[in-house]
């Protein structure tokens, strides 16, 4: 299988498609889409072939980190970390070094924890019964 390769790009039409379609396969809702302007996207691709992203909005000094998605064949490999990364990365040199995200899975929660975002909100049954969101964010220093 040949190496996954990042890519700072806008989503395609399809893509947004296929990355909310597999966010719907998931059991839990992860992220909270939005549509708007100022949305940065990294896209990691195998070829030509879209696997994965990570994308948010501009907004004022903050970064909104609205999705990241991988396909289920492509996580746990460590490609999630590098992803983000990059976008932070990216984000942080146009000028934004605060960063905000909200998680409805632990699993999820974990991961953006490792990546050194910290919890500032909890809300219980925000989306449906029985779930909650969490609220993490992550300032860079230059």
């Amino acid at each position: 299988m040949p190496n996954p390769t990042l890519v700072e790009r806008d989503l395609t039409r399809d893509e947004m498609t296929r990355m909310r379609d597999g966010l719907a396969t998931r059991r839990g809702d992860d992220t909270l889409l939005t549509r708007a302007q100022g949305r940065r996207s990294m896209i990691l691709e195998v070829g030509d072939r879209f696997i994965g992203c990570v994308s948010g909005l501009d907004q004022g000094d903050w970064f909104y980190i609205t999705d990241i998605w991988l396909e289920p064949s492509f996580r746990n490999k460590d490609l999630g970390a590098p992803l983000l990364g990059r976008l932070e990365r990216s984000v942080s040199q146009a000028g934004r070094h605060q960063f905000y995200t909200w998680c409805a899975s632990d699993h999820t929660t974990a991961f953006f924890q490792r990546q050194g975002y910290h919890p500032f909100c909890h809300l219980g049954s925000y989306v449906a019964p029985h779930t909650r969101q969490t609220g993490l964010r992550k300032f860079l220093v230059d």
